[in-house]
Formats: structure tokens, sequence, C-alpha cells
């Protein structure tokens, strides 16, 4: 990269430290005062470990941080150890914690192998939901896949053994996707599997086997949910925001913007989307209360409305890259996600 000057340094040095800064701006300003000299890194290491931050994006953070010097490298790991380890009942952030943990490089990852491994091994007293805690547990076996390909077989041994729900097809549909995130020999096997399914259940669950096929072997995943956020008017997009505004009973921070997923986003989220990607989403619907405007205008603007375009994932290991496309009223103070496209 060119040699930033002063100025560029205190520029990078505010995006750091304001919290209203986007988080793909914060995470390449990290990376580069990284490259700037050990007082930057100094800088940008209390300004991150001063905020909160969502664990479903720590990884990115991580991933900015990679270069940087041990010691701040250890004062990241040692924020995301509690959530990482924590016992018990545990959700996403466990598993996101872990996985920072390893982005901040190869000496860690022994460490966030091992908590993984803990979260998977956890007999979760107080879970609730039996059925979302084998979810979870399939989900860090994936990770653990995935940080270490050797650990394929005892990933795709926790798949194999716990069922999401009473041996449905639906329990097998799950299966045969966490087995291909696995990967190698275990994305063969799933292929089998759904191809097997296909032929077992009636038409109408044969749509979403045939959906999964789709995903997993290359084809157009995101055509269920994709239909083109032109095909919704900003009259319509007022209405179902209007609606949704009026059911809404949730309390909201004051001066943040009310998002929601249209019906068109809704669909794709549960039918496509896998766990490992929600919290993507779900941490972009937060940023985008506080900055509405965060991704790339789009071409379809009114007088009432704003169209933008967000691109999640790009680069990151475990999750397929996705594409939402949002409109922002500005007289509602409110967001509708028109689309969320999952990208081959």
């Amino acid at each position: 990269m060119d040699r930033l000057t002063g100025r560029g340094i205190l520029a990078l040095q505010r995006a750091v430290r304001e919290a209203a800064t986007p988080w793909a701006e914060l995470t390449a300003a990290v990376r580069a005062l990284g490259q700037a000299g050990e007082a930057e890194q100094e800088h940008a290491t209390r300004s991150v470990l001063g905020r909160e931050f969502p664990l479903s994006l720590a990884e990115q953070l991580a991933e900015s941080m990679a270069d940087y010097a041990g010691r701040h490298r250890a004062a990241l790991a040692e924020r995301l150890r509690g959530p990482a380890g924590a016992a018990g009942a545990f959700d996403e952030d466990r598993i996101w914690a872990a996985e920072a943990i390893a982005a901040l490089g190869p000496e860690y990852r022994g460490e966030a192998v091992a908590a993984l491994r803990g979260a998977i091994a956890d007999p979760q007293f107080g879970q609730s939901a039996p059925a979302r805690a084998v979810q979870l547990r399939w989900m860090a076996a994936v990770a653990l896949a995935q940080l270490d390909p050797e650990l394929r077989d005892e990933a795709a041994a926790v798949v194999r053994g716990e069922d999401l729900a009473n041996d449905g097809w639906e329990n097998e549909l799950a299966r045969a996707e966490h087995l291909h995130d696995i990967g190698g020999a275990y994305a063969d096997e799933a292929v089998r599997m759904l191809l097997a399914l296909r032929e077992g259940v009636d038409e109408e669950f044969a749509v979403d086997v045939d959906e999964a096929l789709d995903r997993i072997t290359g084809g157009s995943p995101a055509e269920p949910g994709s239909s083109t956020a032109g095909e919704l008017s900003a009259e319509d997009s007022a209405a179902q925001l209007r609606a949704k505004l009026a059911s809404d009973k949730t309390e909201r921070e004051p001066g943040t913007v009310f998002v929601a997923l249209s019906d068109a986003a809704e669909v794709t989220m549960w039918e496509s989307v896998r766990s490992v990607e929600w919290g993507s989403i779900t941490a972009t619907r937060k940023e985008l209360g506080l900055t509405p405007r965060l991704g790339e205008p789009s071409p379809d603007q009114t007088a009432t409305s704003e169209d933008y375009v967000i691109e999640l994932n790009p680069k990151q290991r475990h999750h397929r890259p996705l594409t939402l496309r949002y409109r922002y009223h500005p007289e509602l103070n409110a967001i509708l996600v028109l689309t969320v496209q999952l990208n081959a």
C-alpha cells in the first residue's frame, strides 16, 4: 500500500474511534493502521477493545488484526475467550468467538479447536429447545472441519450422531447440507443423500430437496426468494413497512431506524439461509438501524425512497457470499430488506 501521510493516519484513527463508523470501513481502517507501524497498531487495538462489537463480525475484525504485533492479537484473543468458553446453553456467539480466535493466526488455531470441541461436548443444561442445541453443535462441527480439514471425520461423526427432529425428511436434508459444508468426501456423500431423499418424498417436499441440490452443486440457490426488488413498488414497500411497524412490539433505542425483512426476504431466510449465515444478516440489520445509507446506492430511487445494495461475506471462509438489497423510507424512518440473494 502507499505510505500513509499524517493526515491519512488521523483519518483512520478517527474511523476506528467513532462508534458510528460502518463496519466495513472500520475493519479496513484497522487493517491499514496495522501496516502503518507499532504506534498505530497500539491506537487501533485500544479503540477496538474499548467498543462493543457483534461476535458475528469478530472474525472479520480478527482477520484485520492478523498482522499486528503479538501483544495486540493476544489482547483481542483474551477478549474473545470468555464467550468462546462460556459453559451451559450456548448460542452462535460461542462459535463465532472461536472462529475469530483462529483468525488471529496459526498459533491460535489449537485454542480455537479446543473451544469448538468444548462447545460440541457441552451437555447444555437448561437448553429449552433441544433441536436448536443440536443445530448449534452441527454448526460448531462444520467450523471445526473448516479450521482443520484433518478433523473432518470427527466433525462428520457429530453431524451423524444426533437428530434435529424425529428422523423426518427435514432432519436428513439439514444433515446433508452440514455434511456438504464439512467438505472433502462428505460433500459428495451429501449429494448422494439428497438424490436418495429426492426419490422418497412427495412433490411438495421435493421442491426443498431440489433447492438444496441447487445450492450445493452450484445451481441457482436464490431463485425462491430472488424476485427483483423492482417488482415491489415504493408504495408497496411503504405499505409493508407500515404493517410491520404497527405489529412490532419491541422497544428501539432513540434515533435508530426500524429495519424489517420483506415477505420475499423472509422466505429466503427461512428456506435457504444456513444457520452460519444468519449472523451476518442479523448483524447487518442492526448496523442499518444506526447507518441507514450503509450500502451502495442503486439507480432505483424515488422522491420518497432510496434503494441500496450490500455485499456480505465476500472473503469469509465459512459462509457463502450474500447480497442484500434494501429500501430506505426516510419519512417512515424505516428500512425494508427487499431481497436476500445467495451467491453461488
